[in-house]
């Protein structure tokens, strides 16, 4: 049975014409009867070398020129020789130097069978036929940059997917084939990728003028950025979705495409910032504003005592590539107890500072609430921290506590604010004390715009709900409840919380808005329970239909 395969093999190979190598391993035969013989039989492919690279073209520099091929057939040994030379054993791809003019190399292979085969190219070296100066992309942060040194004079002229990367900052790869030779000095016989295409900290450039031929569509990639929300910039402006289009953000890795070149940087995404009222009628809208620096608090409120010191720390961050120098301002509310380190912040390109804040409150300040405004402005950026000072009474031993209603955070001239209040006795419990509670309204300015007062019997705590009525002149914007508790030794305690006094037709869309939700929710539970009904009807249709 076993030579009826073996010469089963040997018909396919014949009548196949396959070129194979055979070799047949087994246990010897003594010519004994009925005797079983092992036979093991390995059919090895054709021996054959091809040769990958040199290429048949011209080399524009004359070392690390690549030697690289592919073998078959149980190779032994491969070596090559240039020019006729010596000999030169391989084992693996290799580069190697040649110099200027033709050449001419053979590669060799042989397996155990004695066999050998060959392959040969013609090739050139000219370094001064073109020159692509590109040592900004060799180094150790090359990452998957295109070596264009192992590339021949004909392959630059058409090369596809070039990639361009400095693993720090950020890659570029080029979408279209592009010919290196056709820069804007054609006649100077080099391209100068070093001088013309920068990717360095939040920054991709290339100089579209030097080098029309690399102003094709490409995906870029910017590496290490710290945005929350990022934009897009060309030539410092916003870039347009004809041109720049984001395919992912994460990781503070950026990529996107674009349609040509110039400069591309990134910032946080704009702040839309709506239109003050008053005037100018027609237009309306929103106007997109970059922010040329932030701020990592909007809101300072502290409670103190007469002679109290306190510091708050702050971080101002610049999203400009480019120094910048903030401006600080108070306003007269808190002129009297904001000590500031200077009034002006120098920030370097994308910095980030602590800046510390001194609140102090003299010994002889009356107890009451004081507001205001730290204003930072630095780029046509403005912005602001909101200070809500409460002096309280050394030893006033009421601990007050304020919350506005959820529904009334957005109330309107004229209606009414609820505000639940709570009133703690830390001191001695037992004994019933009448304590005046005052309820004022006042600007981020601290300027009084209303005041009530009645007076609550407490002995242990109390809570209750205050209903006030907003007056009808005052103006849209944010303001401040300011509840002060005052025992009968005229010790004071308070608490305040802020609202913000809307338009009569911005408290209607609201409501609508709440309506239509509400709906919605109603339809689609009704939907989904008609839904359910009719598949459940469905069921029991075919539970009851009898079989057959």
């Amino acid at each position: 049975m076993r030579w009826l395969t073996i010469l089963l093999i040997f018909f396919v190979i014949f009548f196949a014409g396959i070129n194979v190598y055979i070799k047949f391993t087994g246990e010897t035969i003594t010519g004994k009867p009925l005797q079983y013989v092992g036979l093991n039989i390995t059919i090895t492919p054709p021996l054959a070398i091809s040769l990958i690279s040199p290429k048949n073209g011209t080399y524009l520099v004359n070392d690390s020129i690549p030697l690289n091929y592919s073998t078959t057939g149980g190779i032994e040994k491969v070596w090559y020789s240039l020019d006729s030379g010596n000999n030169v054993t391989i084992t693996s791809p290799i580069v190697f130097n040649a110099s200027e003019g033709s050449h001419t190399l053979y590669v060799y292979a042989n397996n155990s069978f004695g066999n050998t085969v060959s392959e040969n190219v013609i090739f050139s070296v000219n370094s001064a036929l073109f020159r692509i100066i590109h040592e900004e992309w060799k180094g150790s942060k090359k990452g998957s940059s295109t070596n264009f040194s192992v590339l021949t004079y004909e392959e630059v002229q058409n090369l596809s997917r070039i990639i361009l990367e400095n693993t720090d900052f950020g890659k570029i790869l080029f979408n279209e084939n592009i010919n290196m030779t056709a820069d804007e000095n054609f006649s100077d016989n080099e391209v100068d990728l070093d001088k013309n295409i920068n990717i360095s900290f939040n920054r991709i450039e290339l100089n579209p003028t030097a080098l029309p031929n690399f102003n094709k569509p490409a995906t870029l990639w910017i590496y290490n950025l710290v945005f929350t929300d990022i934009t897009i910039l060309k030539d410092g402006s916003l870039c347009p979705p004809t041109i720049c289009t984001e395919e992912s953000y994460s990781g503070g890795v950026l990529k996107f495409n674009v349609t040509q070149f110039g400069v591309y940087t990134t910032e946080e995404t704009a702040v839309i910032i709506p239109p003050e009222d008053g005037g100018g009628g027609g237009g309306g809208g929103v106007t997109p504003v970059f922010k040329s620096f932030t701020l990592s608090k909007t809101e300072i409120k502290v409670s103190l005592t007469p002679g109290s010191v306190l510091t708050e720390k702050i971080t101002i961050k610049n999203n400009l590539n480019k120094a910048i120098t903030v401006n600080l301002n108070k306003t007269d509310g808190i002129k009297d107890f904001i000590a500031l380190e200077g009034d002006k912040i120098e920030l370097g390109p994308l910095e980030s500072k602590e800046i510390l804040i001194d609140i102090k409150v003299r010994e002889d300040t009356i107890p009451d609430l004081y507001a205001g405004k730290i204003m930072f402005s630095a780029e046509g950026t403005k912005e602001e921290i909101l200070v809500v000072l409460e002096v309280e009474s050394v030893g006033a031993l009421l601990d007050v506590e304020v919350k506005i209603l959820k529904e009334y955070l957005g109330v309107y001239p004229g209606g009414e604010l609820l505000a639940e209040i709570k009133l703690l006795n830390v001191g001695e419990a037992g004994n019933r004390k009448d304590i005046t509670i005052e309820y004022i309204i006042k600007d981020m300015e601290g300027k009084e715009l209303m005041k009530e007062g009645e007076t609550v019997s407490l002995e242990t705590q109390t809570s209750w709900i205050k209903r006030l009525n907003i007056p009808k002149d005052i103006e849209i914007g944010k303001h401040i409840l300011y509840v002060r508790a005052i025992t009968y030794e005229g010790k004071v305690a308070s608490a305040s919380a802020n609202f913000e006094v809307i338009n009569r037709g911005e408290k209607i869309i609201q409501r609508i808005l709440i309506m239509i939700i509400i709906l919605i929710i109603i339809i689609s539970v009704i939907i989904i329970f008609l839904e359910r009904s009719r598949k459940e009807d469905e069921r029991a249709k075919k539970q009851s239909k009898p079989p057959g």
